[in-house]
């Protein structure tokens, strides 16, 4: 359907004024996702926020830095930490073909690695960046990138996990 079309149940869709996404831009995954746009007007992909750290490394870390919270508190913060979490823009196919951690190759051995410790989320960081910007710097947006992964190393990701689980209790 179009931006002005007729949904199933016959209301109106206000029309999507967002700009495009560019490459390298940088912030939180739910203020990106408000702020730009992922896809074409025909619906083809071209952009994602890629989480960095993973948004499940992102999860076991609030497990292992609350291992006592329960399921109602978990459940709520998971929705404040995926939307909190840092991400940057990135080509899709990048994404989805040079990310250490996109889909499938982020295994629950890496995650419970990666989420052990602030030092280890550190090194997750750097390990992904670090293979992305590799191959990003074989393109247009190589220099974007690597400006983002600064502004996104000066996170306190464990900071942002105390304050959505403090939220939820």
């Amino acid at each position: 359907m179009g931006a002005n079309s007729a949904t199933s149940t016959g209301n109106k869709q206000a029309p999507d004024n967002k700009p495009m996404h560019k490459c390298g831009e940088v912030g939180s995954y739910g203020g990106l996702k408000n702020d730009g746009k992922a896809s074409r007007a025909d619906g083809s992909r071209v952009w994602e926020r890629d989480h960095i750290p993973a948004k499940a490394t992102l999860f076991k870390r609030a497990k292992v830095m609350f291992n006592t919270m329960s399921a109602a508190v978990y459940e709520c913060a998971k929705g404040k930490i995926e939307s909190r979490g840092m991400a940057i823009v990135i080509p899709r196919k990048s994404h989805r073909g040079f990310s250490k951690t996109c889909g499938s190759k982020n295994t629950k051995t890496q995650i419970r690695q990666d989420a052990k410790s602030k030092e280890s989320m550190t090194a997750a960081v750097n390990r992904d960046t670090k293979a992305l910007q590799k191959h990003l710097d074989t393109t247009d947006c190589g220099p974007a990138y690597a400006e983002a992964v600064k502004e996104l190393k000066k996170f306190d990701f464990d900071q942002m996990i105390r304050d959505a689980v403090d939220e939820c209790k």
